[in-house]
């Protein structure tokens, strides 16, 4: 899988959380710009789970503020650089 791929599959699971509807940004915050509460959180890391074949600890989603930081996050994981 490409980190295209991984983009594009990330932007797809936060695009249907979101209520945000003016399109996303690597830089759009997560709770600021696209409005994710808590549970969406938790429903985005288990649908990034499933969706890759990952597995997210608390620990790792601790920084992750941005878009970008869930497509990092995620390419981490996939490559096993965790």
């Amino acid at each position: 899988m490409t980190d295209e791929d991984i983009e594009t599959s990330v932007k797809a699971l936060l695009s249907d959380l979101s209520e945000n509807e003016t399109g996303m940004n690597a830089t759009d915050r997560l709770k600021d710009d696209l409005r994710l509460n808590s549970v969406d959180l938790m429903e985005l890391v288990v649908a990034l789970e499933e969706e890759f074949s990952i597995e997210i600890s608390r620990d790792q989603t601790g920084s992750v503020v941005t878009v970008a930081d869930v497509q990092g996050l995620v390419e981490r994981l996939v490559r096993g650089d965790s």
